[in-house]
């Protein structure tokens, strides 16, 4: 049993060997002696008191005021994705030391399986309270079997339903009045002039390619758009070059919009020195969430391009057109997974960047072969599979089925791609 005496208390007579993270005349903090993740601190009264309730409104003000500094400290420190903030009050609430202190736990993406539920989990049975999904993932095995066995009247029913969406949008690209800039010169060159992608000359521009497909991910590239018609009245969703200039703007640097400094080794070193000086922080134009996602991505995808380039983008190109070009034996499916599996490989050590984001890289470097799984290509390869509504198509599969239809219609993924996912954005207009 624990005894509530002062003198025993470990929070009133800390030791000299436990670090203190901030201090006032009323409120101390201390990392935790055992944490549950890296940056765990905790909130500390001064004055003796056991119960939470019966501190004083200057107390209570206090301790809250030094979470949210020492929030700002961790952030900085250890990059987490987020928090836990929680206090025990009395034994049955599973209190041990009887001092109040607040814990400000940092939380990681992947620290546990499922962190639905969060602080909820102190009843483990009822942290979970909403019903679970049982969307049931659908192997490629399965799927190969499905394509493999889609009859010759509804392949026709596909095909004419892609030429139907592709008419469509080029229809409504010619007239005017349905696409923003951005999407009416995709379907323009794209759809109606088929044209490929062309491949970056030279490392800077093929680096701006690289960040632009990163910032691809749906959420980041609407809080661009966003600053995009705010600061500089282009209402659409920006493209390869616009990203020079927002991130000057962002990141308060107007060296983003020289394209010397976008060779992988200068941009590395411009990112460290704009992190050190940290002049972005006057600009207030991102969420600390968004700030930190985009810094993270800008950090890592440097290295990661002279890892897969060795600064040389036509030794670069050759390589990924041997990969690309091999036959595969006319299996189209070990065509996916050789694929699906080089993006992998490419993305690992760029924060923030997965496969997918890899995948619109490559298409958009000029490796027609390749699409990217976005939401809508995914619902419109759900539709070709006519799977269940609670049946989950995952992304490689999504990805081997692109490659399947594309194949069969003689058409690019890349195309194909462009037509989906044009259509996927504007279906709402064509309904």
């Amino acid at each position: 049993m624990i005894k509530n005496n002062i003198q025993n208390c470990p929070f009133c007579s800390p030791g000299s060997d436990r670090e203190i993270v901030a201090e006032t005349a009323i409120v101390y903090s201390v990392y935790d002696k055992y944490p549950v993740s890296k940056g765990h601190v905790l909130i500390i009264p001064k004055r003796h008191c056991d119960d939470y309730f019966e501190l004083t409104t200057e107390e209570q003000s206090a301790c809250w005021k030094m979470v949210n500094g020492l929030k700002v400290i961790l952030t900085q420190k250890y990059h987490p994705d987020g928090y836990n903030i929680g206090i025990n009050v009395n034994q049955a609430a599973g209190q041990t030391i009887p001092h109040v202190h607040i814990h400000l736990i940092p939380r990681y993406k992947g620290d546990v399986k499922e962190p639905e539920g969060g602080v909820r989990g102190v009843i483990p049975e009822l942290r979970m309270y909403r019903p679970k999904k049982l969307n049931k993932p659908l192997k490629i095995d399965y799927i190969s079997d499905l394509l493999e066995n889609i009859s010759d009247n509804r392949f026709e029913e596909i095909k004419k339903e892609v030429h139907g969406k592709e008419s469509l949008l080029i229809y409504a690209a010619e007239t005017g009045g349905v696409f923003d800039k951005t999407h009416n010169d995709m379907v323009m060159d794209a759809i109606r002039d088929n044209k490929s992608p062309s491949r970056p000359e030279t490392i800077n521009r093929l680096m701006l390619q690289l960040i632009s497909s990163a910032f691809s991910y749906n959420r980041v590239r609407n809080q661009l758009k966003r600053i995009n018609k705010s600061k500089f009245h282009h209402d659409y969703y920006p493209i390869l070059d616009d990203h020079k200039i927002l991130l000057g703007y962002l990141l308060n640097d107007e060296r983003f919009e020289d394209e010397d400094y976008w060779h992988p080794v200068r941009f590395k070193a411009l990112i460290e020195e704009i992190k050190n000086k940290r002049k972005y922080e006057e600009v207030h134009e991102l969420t600390d969430f968004w700030l930190k996602y985009i810094l993270d991505i800008l950090s890592t995808a440097p290295t990661k391009l002279i890892e897969i380039t060795n600064q040389n983008v036509n030794e670069f190109y050759r390589k990924v057109d041997d990969i690309c070009n091999q036959g595969f034996n006319d299996d189209i499916f070990l065509k996916s997974e050789v694929l699906w599996r080089m993006a992998t490989d490419f993305s690992i050590g760029i924060r923030n960047v997965g496969s997918n984001l890899m995948c619109d890289f490559l298409k958009e470097s000029g490796f027609t072969d390749y699409a990217k799984m976005d939401v809508h290509l995914i619902r419109s390869m759900s539709e070709v599979l006519q799977v269940n509504e609670d049946d989950k198509l995952p992304d490689f599969e999504s990805f081997a089925t692109t490659q399947w239809v594309a194949n069969k219609m003689k058409i690019t993924p890349y195309r194909l791609d462009k037509i989906l996912y044009v259509y996927g954005v504007y279906r709402k207009a064509f309904q």
